[in-house]
């Protein structure tokens, strides 16, 4: 009451309560608060803001103007199958009814998720225990390309290579769906996963990740023995393999081709870390440069390049993601390796 203004009353003064006009315009039309919920907020009988109404000459709102509520597709799918909000959530925050919101996902095709949410997708004990390699794999995909909610639990992570969010789940061995949305700035579809798990997000939270955490990253507590594994995860996530071409002749066999691996990160500090690590593991050095008008990176070419992907590709039957694989192994058999 307070809030508003307007002084506190006892229980039979209810029926007098001052009600601003402006104030019940406000609550109506602009927060789009049914009759029954602007008399819960303001402490009184329904039947005084329909009198109130009256007296004003405010025409009540037909079940047609909330039908045309413009939800568009874009926003729905970035809180429901993005952010994964409830319907609950999204109806408070877009001010409308829960059944409003339903019917959109409906007319847009998007699916229901299963009755709980993302809390019911719970990560195995057995596979968060103990250090594995494709555990740090996952970590290092969370890193570059993953997300920890700041006000819930959840820990969501986007690709736009489904191959990679499908071998993801499988390593932490729930169900959660696939959705799929459009990409910020590109043309590829976003495939996430959000995972709604304590314990999961403990682990993540422990070795150093945060929420908005791409300015924040620093050293992480990754152990040496899978330092490779989540080196090779935050290179799926946010790295590039790729054989660059050059004008003149960098090998003696005269062959232009440079194999170039690139790591990318808004944080500086963790290029650093990673490179101290790589350096310290296995005596290869690696470059890191600053760019104030884009995101900073880690980069290894030529030989250097050939042995770290060595380092990280060190089986057959890694978790990774195929077609970066590729890129470096068909320039080897290029090379005669």
């Amino acid at each position: 009451m307070e809030r508003y203004g307007l002084p506190a009353r006892r229980p039979w003064d209810y029926r007098r309560i001052d009600i601003p006009k402006d104030l019940l315009r406000r609550l109506y039309y602009e927060e789009g608060l049914s009759q029954a919920k602007i008399a819960k907020r303001l402490g009184c009988d329904e039947g005084v803001i329909i009198r109130r109404m009256h007296e004003f000459g405010m025409e009540p709102k037909s079940p047609a103007d909330y039908r045309r509520l413009d939800i568009s597709e874009t926003l729905l799918r970035k809180l429901y199958c993005r952010d994964c909000f409830s319907l609950v959530q999204i109806a408070e925050q877009l001010r409308c009814s829960q059944t409003v919101v339903l019917r959109r996902l409906q007319a847009y095709g998007i699916d229901r998720r299963p009755r709980g949410g993302t809390a019911q997708y719970k990560v195995p004990k057995d596979v968060l225990s103990t250090w594995s390699p494709e555990l740090a794999y996952v970590v290092g995909l969370v890193t570059t390309d993953g997300n920890l909610s700041s006000d819930r639990p959840d820990v969501s992570f986007a690709s736009t290579d489904v191959e990679i969010v499908k071998v993801y789940r499988r390593i932490l061995k729930v169900k959660a769906p696939i959705y799929v949305t459009q990409s910020n700035g590109g043309n590829k579809p976003l495939h996430r996963v959000c995972i709604n798990d304590p314990f999961y997000r403990a682990l993540l939270e422990n070795i150093g990740l945060m929420p908005v955490k791409a300015k924040k990253l620093g050293a992480l507590g990754i152990p040496d023995v899978v330092f490779r594994d989540f080196l090779r995860g935050c290179i799926d996530g946010d790295g590039c393999i790729r054989v660059a071409v050059y004008k003149q002749a960098v090998y003696k066999d005269g062959d232009r081709r440079l194999l170039v691996v690139t790591l990318y990160s808004s944080s500086l500090p963790f290029l650093k870390w990673v490179r101290n690590t790589v350096e310290r593991l296995t005596g290869l050095r690696c470059n890191v440069n600053a760019n104030r008008k884009s995101c900073d990176s880690l980069a290894s070419s030529g030989l250097r390049a050939v042995s770290l992907l060595r380092w990280i590709y060190y089986k057959s039957d890694l978790a990774c993601l195929t077609r970066k694989r590729d890129i470096f192994e068909t320039y080897v058999r290029s090379k005669g390796g």
